[in-house]
């Protein structure tokens, strides 16, 4: 390996003494641009992570995978050379490359969720974080910060996914705190504990006995916890009455209402529930909070951000046009509108390559 500085010329020459398969340029990240290379030196950097990834640093491989997904996305690459990149995550156990594709991976599976291709997508995260999910498990360590973040991580992602052991454990420990809810988990595990474990186990009689806890609990980022708790059961009619209780403010204080509602929508089955809430009430929101609470403004594009059909676009367009007065909340809406749009185009152009991929890969 060798250095070589670039400076801000259009053009730069590498002399490269003896063949090499591939050549990573912006070695560690040094420098604030993306790196494309031709597709066969994007395969040779895939098979020598594959091969052993400490063949680059945890940077080199962080900044591999942002690139790649970010040059998929712009259209730049095809993107089954990003998902094949992301093969090599099996054996990947540090920090930051997991949280670069866990996010792109998320993203992907947001993306999908109206196709028949999410159960394929979940299985192959699970391949993908089975090793880290093993070696890392649910103890916390005293003094490994970063290994403390990765589990958070990993935990996370398994569970979203449907890990069948990670939402078992999950649910015992739920299970275990409601017998004695003073008897917290531990601060790193705790959220991961109480949403996991109310989609694990929850029922009706469990998310009653979460909800007195709520409001009598007085610490605002356990009172987020429990909120996220509350939001997670998979029971319709329970959430449809979580939407309603919100609304009084004796059980949920006026600054964390929208908090409660992107909760809620963040929960697959919730989220056609709020927006058809928002869409219904809009009138006593904008009596209760007027038209320059900003955060009335930031519901829309936080509530809507994973709609990705023609049909939720045209909703949106017709719902702005019914109450075209949005005050505090015009840059928002339109925010909203080209995420919604964006969500489109992305599957116009990706669907076929990314459904092709999983269907070979798995």
């Amino acid at each position: 390996s060798g250095d070589k500085w670039l400076n801000s010329d259009t053009e730069a020459e590498i002399v490269i003494d003896e063949p090499h398969s591939w050549i990573k340029i912006n070695k560690d990240q040094i420098g604030y641009y993306y790196v494309n290379y031709p597709e066969e030196v994007w395969q040779a950097l895939t098979s020598a992570l594959i091969e052993d990834k400490n063949s680059l640093s945890v940077s080199d491989r962080s900044q591999l995978l942002n690139d790649v997904f970010y040059l998929a996305d712009s259209t730049q690459v095809s993107y089954d050379i990003a998902l094949n990149l992301t093969r090599y995550l099996r054996n990947e156990d540090q920090y930051v490359p997991w949280v670069v594709a866990i996010s792109r991976l998320r993203n992907i599976y947001n993306l999908m969720y109206q196709t028949d291709l999410v159960p394929q997508v979940e299985k192959y995260c699970l391949q993908l974080l089975e090793k880290a999910y093993q070696s890392i498990g649910w103890n916390v360590s005293a003094d490994d910060h970063l290994n403390n973040r990765l589990r958070g991580r990993i935990l996370d992602l398994a569970c979203s996914m449907g890990h069948e052991e990670c939402l078992n454990h999950a649910g015992k420990e739920f299970d275990k705190w409601l017998q004695n809810p003073s008897d917290r988990p531990h601060p790193d595990l705790r959220a991961l504990i109480y949403e996991y474990g109310m989609v694990s186990v929850g029922n009706k009689a469990k998310w009653e006995q979460v909800w007195k806890l709520y409001l009598a609990e007085t610490d605002a980022q356990e009172k987020i916890k429990l909120m996220n708790a509350l939001s997670a059961i998979t029971d319709l009619s329970v959430l449809n009455r979580f939407i309603s209780l919100c609304w009084d403010e004796k059980n949920v204080r006026g600054q964390d209402y929208f908090s409660a509602m992107i909760s809620i929508a963040s929960n697959r089955i919730g989220q056609n529930l709020v927006w058809d809430y928002v869409r219904e009430n809009w009138e006593n929101y904008v009596k209760r909070f007027g038209l320059n609470e900003r955060y009335l403004g930031r519901m829309i594009p936080a509530i809507t951000r994973r709609f990705n059909t023609n049909t939720k676009l045209e909703e949106m367009k017709a719902f702005f046009a019914k109450y075209p007065e949005a005050g505090a909340g015009t840059a928002a809406r339109q925010e909203a509108l080209e995420n919604v749009h964006g969500n489109i185009k992305w599957l116009q152009n990706n669907k076929d390559v990314v459904v092709e991929w999983f269907t070979k890969n798995l």
